[in-house]
């Protein structure tokens, strides 16, 4: 099991003992029988929402995956995917953030759609990290809203739970198009979805 430790203003917290943590399974004590704090490399799908629901957050968006990617550490790699009507993956896994820009950057890469494939898009990403050794992640952001996925939110789960997958949700909240409009809420599927491959969203 993997576990990131923060204070309360966000730093992260690197010399806790193994006595400070605890893992159960159904309730019941497991015991620790090894541990590290040694830094892990992460191998990360980044999935972006580009549908007309998020047209006034496109900005946001792109900003927050450049900014995941220029804080890459030595060993991190990642690969990044948008989803509307269909799903887009980018080149392959790498660390070189250079090529990870540049495809972002390019608004001829990302593709841009009325629909919403989120559960598909997050297979896709799932299908990136399947059969990659050490911590996978994926970072998800939208709104929350799923309108045209061929598969559903019990695939995805089913999926990530089988490829030990984690699962961060950065929560754009849409507005259903360029004009002003009543917000769109979150999908709770995608809340309890996060919750159950361990992590949470913001």
């Amino acid at each position: 099991m993997y576990a990131t430790v923060t204070d309360r203003a966000g730093r992260f917290v690197l010399d806790l003992p193994k006595e400070m943590f605890t893992i159960t399974d159904n309730g019941q004590p497991v015991v620790i029988t090894q541990f590290s704090s040694q830094f892990v490399p992460i191998t990360a799908a980044v999935m972006l929402d580009l549908s007309r629901s998020m047209i006034n957050r496109y900005d946001a968006i792109l900003a927050a995956a450049e900014q995941f990617i220029v804080r890459m550490l030595p060993g991190d790699r990642a690969r990044v995917g948008s989803f509307s009507e269909e799903v887009r993956m980018g080149p392959p896994l790498t660390g070189d953030r250079d090529a990870l820009m540049k495809f972002i950057r390019e608004s001829f890469d990302l593709r841009v759609g009325m629909r919403t494939r989120l559960w598909d898009g997050l297979l896709e990403g799932i299908k990136t990290l399947d059969g990659v050794d050490g911590r996978k992640v994926i970072f998800v952001m939208t709104d929350g809203q799923d309108t045209w996925s061929e598969r559903r939110m019990d695939d995805a789960l089913s999926e990530a739970r089988r490829a030990g997958v984690i699962v961060y949700w950065l929560s754009l909240t849409g507005t259903g198009g360029p004009e002003p409009r009543a917000q769109l809420y979150p999908n709770a599927g995608l809340k309890s979805f996060v919750e159950e491959t361990g992590v949470g969203y913001m």
